[in-house]
């Protein structure tokens, strides 16, 4: 049996699949361990090893393997369309997660996740960001993935009180439930907030629990009660949360996930 025969292509497919299948598995594990999601080295080994046995087979065999929603091509109206700001926001996103590589294991879930979000929802343009028109770009980025028909200025967001104590099995659920707009959301929307919203809204509330969790990466906890909670229950944050939004004429709704 020659190398040509289908055979053995089928199985260099399949391997290139698993692969790239795998890399999930991977982060799974990874992120078990570390106690939050994290995206580990491997994952994007795999992802690159399982990409171009993918690349060699669909060139060979002539057959698309791929799904091409991975890389923001989609159908719209029986024409191929390739969103290039879902992919640029992807990239930031995860390549956000690689320089927070040394904070993951110390960092609060919701931050974990929100801080990479708001740094992917910013405009880049040329090399740079754009944080003149952080808001407005900010508010696009709530509306990305919903419906046309909904409402743009009443926005979902998991309450405060749910997304600070919010656990990695927890957040994994949703996940699978396909409800990971909403946690995604949330947490941008909380550390958003922390940015830019709380006390003369100059982030310095967020930059002292960062500067106490590299003193201190032991006690997280007690650094996001110091510095960020500063006495108020997730109530009154989320009370006050949604009185800066309301001035912008955007409604906060919360719900419980």
């Amino acid at each position: 049996m020659e190398w040509n025969d289908a055979w053995y292509w089928l199985a260099f497919g399949l391997l290139g699949q698993l692969a790239f299948f795998s890399r999930f598995l991977v982060q799974w594990v990874a992120s078990e361990r570390a106690g939050v999601s994290y995206v580990p080295v491997a994952f994007w080994y795999l992802s690159l090893v399982g990409s171009l046995i993918l690349l060699v087979y669909a060139v060979h065999r002539r057959e698309m393997v791929i799904s091409l929603r991975n890389f923001g091509i989609f159908t719209d109206d029986g024409r191929q369309v390739h969103d290039y700001r879902k992919n640029l926001f992807v990239l930031k996103h995860e390549v956000t997660h690689q320089l927070l590589h040394h904070w993951i294991p110390f960092l609060p879930l919701w931050l974990n996740e929100g801080f990479p979000e708001y740094i992917a929802a910013l405009h880049l343009q040329d090399g740079r960001y754009n944080l003149r028109e952080r808001e407005a770009a900010f508010l696009r980025y709530l509306n990305k993935w919903r419906p046309r028909d909904e409402d743009t200025r009443a926005i979902r967001m998991l309450h405060p009180a749910r997304l600070l104590t919010l656990s990695h099995q927890q957040w994994q659920s949703a996940l699978q439930m396909e409800t990971a707009v909403l946690n995604y959301n949330s947490a941008a929307l909380l550390t958003y907030y922390f940015l830019h919203q709380d006390g003369t809204g100059n982030g310095a509330s967020l930059a002292g629990f960062f500067n106490a969790l590299r003193l201190d990466p032991r006690h997280p906890s007690e650094h996001i009660k110091k510095h960020l909670l500063r006495g108020r229950t997730p109530e009154s944050i989320a009370f006050h949360l949604q009185g800066q939004w309301r001035k912008k004429g955007v409604k906060i709704e919360f719900v419980d996930g």
